[in-house]
């Protein structure tokens, strides 16, 4: 009996731990765009700012839904931070991607996705809703960039 209780208990937890999709976001354009042309993905890119409350509760409503979850290995995820406004900051890195935000999110609205390929092409629309229904209706286009 004392065998069967660990058997189960062992299968229980792996059976939660198999269920968890970790995402695995890329912080750098370039090699996003590299592994999209390698591995022919498109590319969801996600623009936040880290002191976002919005952005924060936006990423538990959209990235957290299993629906989510299942079409997450058909993209190389990318997240960008648009909280660095500091023209006067000369760091490359900042920067870029200051540069990258203002070029895809042209409007500065955050959070944000937008979905591009491997070429930095955009794939339709920039979302930018925090409606429910509006995500479940991009949930749907992502489906078809499959």
């Amino acid at each position: 009996m004392r065998a069967f209780i660990i058997l189960v208990t062992l299968c229980l937890g792996l059976s939660s731990t198999a269920q968890e999709v970790q995402l695995s976001w890329k912080k750098d354009f370039n090699e996003a765009t590299e592994l999209a042309k390698s591995v022919s993905k498109p590319i969801l890119v996600y623009f936040s700012k880290s002191d976002c409350q919005v952005c924060l509760q936006f990423y538990t409503d959209f990235f957290k839904q299993d629906v989510f979850k299942t079409l997450a290995n058909d993209f190389v995820l990318l997240m960008l931070d648009g909280s660095n406004n500091d023209i006067k900051n000369t760091d490359i890195k900042v920067i870029k991607q200051r540069r990258l935000v203002m070029h895809y999110n042209k409007s500065s609205t955050f959070p944000a996705i937008l979905a591009i390929n491997g070429e930095g092409q955009e794939l339709g629309e920039i979302f930018t809703s925090t409606d429910a229904n509006d995500m479940t209706s991009y949930v749907s286009f992502l489906e078809t960039l499959k």
